[in-house]
């Protein structure tokens, strides 16, 4: 019989919460740890469509990457938004976990998954950040950026044309782009930096420092943790585990 604090159990092997960035909040949004687990969804946000699936699945946990709860609440309208999420998985004795930062910075987490599915070698953490460095075939930084493109099935990257081939590459999950200190690094230490939400004065940078960026959309490299936390968990747990299959918030013109 497993029930959810094994399921919390299971993911602070994966993903110590030690590990996680201190503005992040990780672990157990609400519920009840002793409840047996029935199925579990994963996904990389709770919303209402999600808690409408794991009724629809008869599943009694969720498991998502981007925290339900970053700070303190201090009211919930159960009419609309969180508070209806709330209120919905209340009523249908669901429980919330969020697996963040801590998953992004484990050793077989978020960012070595991606690394693993971008054909990286060499991969290593980078210590005391969210980054991760490997390596790659040499190419061209228009070539990576298409590989990119392709392999997250992403529409929207882009890339400083720095005309050269690139080999190392530090890559970050999600919103790396606004870590000034991994920019840095990466400049230091390799040929590209791989993330995303990048803003408009980061891209005049890096031209003008003459460095590749190459820029995902913070949903393309992150919805890739329902393949990751589906596996992991039924491996370790034999517990049956549906993707919300969640579809990026967004639109682009065609």
């Amino acid at each position: 019989m497993t029930k959810i604090i094994d399921v919390l159990n299971a993911l602070e092997k994966l993903a110590p919460a030690s590990l996680k960035e201190d503005f992040d909040n990780v672990g157990l949004m609400f519920g009840n740890p002793d409840d047996e687990v029935t199925n579990a969804i994963v996904c990389l946000d709770v919303t209402s469509e999600v808690v409408a699936l794991a009724i629809k699945k008869k599943a009694n946990v969720i498991i998502s990457h981007h925290p339900f709860f970053f700070k303190g609440v201090t009211s919930l309208d159960t009419r609309s938004g969180k508070g209806y999420v709330v209120s919905k998985c209340m009523a249908n004795n669901i429980s919330v976990i969020s697996e963040h930062t801590n998953l992004d910075k484990a050793p077989k987490g978020l960012n070595f998954y991606l690394a693993n599915l971008l054909g990286g070698k060499n991969i290593k953490l980078i210590d005391g950040t969210c980054g991760i460095y490997f390596e790659i075939e040499k190419k061209d930084i228009a070539d990576f950026a298409k590989d990119v493109s392709t392999i997250l099935n992403d529409d929207t990257v882009c890339y400083t044309n720095v005309k050269k081939k690139i080999k190392s590459v530090i890559c970050c999950t999600g919103g790396g782009g606004s870590d000034g200190e991994l920019y840095e690094y990466a400049r230091g230490n390799a040929d590209v930096y791989l993330s995303g939400d990048f803003k408009h004065h980061n891209y005049i940078d890096a031209k003008e420092d003459r460095f590749a960026i190459v820029s995902y959309s913070h949903y393309a490299s992150e919805i890739i943790v329902e393949d990751l936390l589906k596996k992991y968990l039924e491996d370790e747990l034999k517990i049956k585990v549906a993707k919300a299959e969640q579809k990026r918030p967004f639109e682009t013109v065609k």
